[in-house]
């Protein structure tokens, strides 16, 4: 153990920061006793401690003595690759010490530990504003209480991570929705028993189905970037509307593993996101076991996948889409017709892609305006042979970046008319081994041409 049991009273008062690193033997980190007596603890971190069970122990008080509950000043916490963590906080130690001025707790590699807070430790969390969880044996965040109903936790909270949690259903298992009122910023990623990412209040639902979120009008007032892992088929959304109001702000969202079996609800999740300004869509739609030889053949409907609900986001800004190996084509002009505030678009990595703009029959000759792209990068997309087929012309009166990496089978941008006033040149990446990034501009007059001579030169990105 670290503290002796006669420790004179006035110990540890300027002791600031505390770290404790490959003490194998150590099973109790502070006392009640000794926290009490640490007037000027900010910091806390645990590492590596192969025996450490209890972070602070609860120690029993005689009855008869008074003992006003102190209030720790410590403002981070850090507990790292403790294997047999079972317990932070004891529900009981809220009577003794409160942690009121807690800004940082980051918990990682403690597979032990099935629940992070119980419920009145949270409440006194007022300060928090940064939490992150990763690789933990967390199965609730915070443990119910009988008789105690929290309502808004963490109301300073503007990060919470949640990553490689493999047992974790949900954050809390009260039949309540819980108020995030500064919450800003949020992701879930490798939680794969979570089946629903939020649901309504008023739907019922069993308890197998119990939901991370429950959300009523204000639960999340001020989210602005959401990153979610859908693997398992994920549900991102249960219940019978979308309104809006739910997630008013959100500006940027990120999603993993998305595929032609997530729910219906999830793309209809996409309806209320009103002001997104930002999506990013990674290691989504894999690829089918006949996907490689049906592509070169160009002949399976399976291939046929589009996104639809990009066309319910007017307000998108950046599209990215990286590693959608399922991926045959992008939009459909009557998607593109709603992007009407997009000004970036970067694709990158999609093994079977091989148009951006699918065809539609009867639509030869129609016209497609990018009023506002700027930029575009086409990076990695061994298969695409060109930006559209479908003889459309394509207008984009605000073009002057356009970057084009390994597209090796790209030999022409579209097969209709193009117009890019402000477009001067195209621009290949030639990254070496050893030091800085190199650029080669090559332009011929207009995008079919430019890149049709590219390739007659033989100019390919190379590693």
């Amino acid at each position: 153990k670290i503290w002796d049991n006669q420790v004179a009273t006035d110990s540890f008062h300027n002791l600031k920061s505390l770290c404790v690193d490959l003490c194998h033997k150590l099973v109790n980190l502070v006392p009640s006793h000794i926290l009490g007596r640490l007037l000027s603890l900010e910091c806390l971190k645990a590492e590596s401690c192969d025996s450490l069970e209890v972070v602070f122990e609860l120690q029993p008080l005689n009855p008869s003595d008074r003992h006003p509950t102190t209030c720790s000043p410590l403002k981070e916490l850090k507990l790292i690759q403790l294997p047999k963590l079972k317990c932070v906080w004891d529900k009981e130690l809220h009577r003794q010490v409160k942690f009121q001025c807690l800004r940082s707790i980051s918990v990682s590699r403690c597979k032990s530990l099935t629940s992070l807070f119980p419920a009145s430790v949270a409440n006194d969390l007022i300060q928090l504003e940064d939490l992150k969880i990763n690789e933990c044996g967390i199965v609730e965040l915070m443990e119910n209480e009988e008789g105690l109903v929290p309502k808004s936790m963490f109301p300073k909270l503007i990060s919470l991570e949640l990553r490689d949690l493999v047992e974790l259903k949900c954050i809390y298992t009260g039949m309540h929705a819980l108020q995030w009122p500064a919450l800003e910023t949020l992701e879930v990623h490798g939680c794969n028993k979570v089946e629903i990412f939020a649901s309504q209040l008023e739907n019922e639902m069993t308890l197998d189905k119990h939901p991370l979120f429950l959300i009523e009008k204000g639960t999340l007032p001020n989210l602005q970037k959401l990153k979610l892992d859908l693997s398992k088929r994920m549900e991102i959304w249960h219940g019978h509307s979308h309104d809006e109001d739910f997630f008013h702000k959100l500006r940027v969202l990120e999603l993993h593993h998305l595929s032609k079996e997530t729910p219906m609800s999830t793309y209809h999740f996409f309806e209320s996101l009103t002001n997104l300004e930002k999506l990013l869509i990674c290691e989504s739609y894999p690829e089918k076991p006949s996907s490689s030889e049906a592509a070169k053949e160009g002949t399976s409907d399976e291939l046929k996948v589009t996104l639809p609900f990009l066309g319910y986001i007017r307000h998108l800004q950046t599209l990215h889409m990286s590693h959608c190996d399922g991926l045959s084509n992008l939009f459909t002009p009557t998607v593109t017709e709603n992007l009407v505030a997009l000004t970036k678009l970067r694709i990158s990595n999609c093994k079977i892609l091989t148009k951006v703009i699918s065809d539609e029959e009867g639509e030869e000759g129609r016209a497609m305006a990018f009023n506002r792209l700027k930029y575009m990068e086409l990076d990695g997309l061994t298969k695409l042979r060109c930006f559209s087929s479908g003889g459309y012309t394509l207008i984009f009166p605000l073009l002057a970046d356009v970057t084009v990496n390994e597209c090796p089978n790209m030999k022409i941008f579209s097969n209709g008319p193009i117009e890019a006033p402000k477009l001067e040149r195209v621009q290949v990446d030639l990254k070496k081994l050893y030091g800085p990034t190199e650029y080669r501009y090559f332009w011929k007059g207009n995008l079919n041409i430019t890149l049709e001579n590219m390739y007659k030169e033989k100019v390919c990105i190379s590693y």
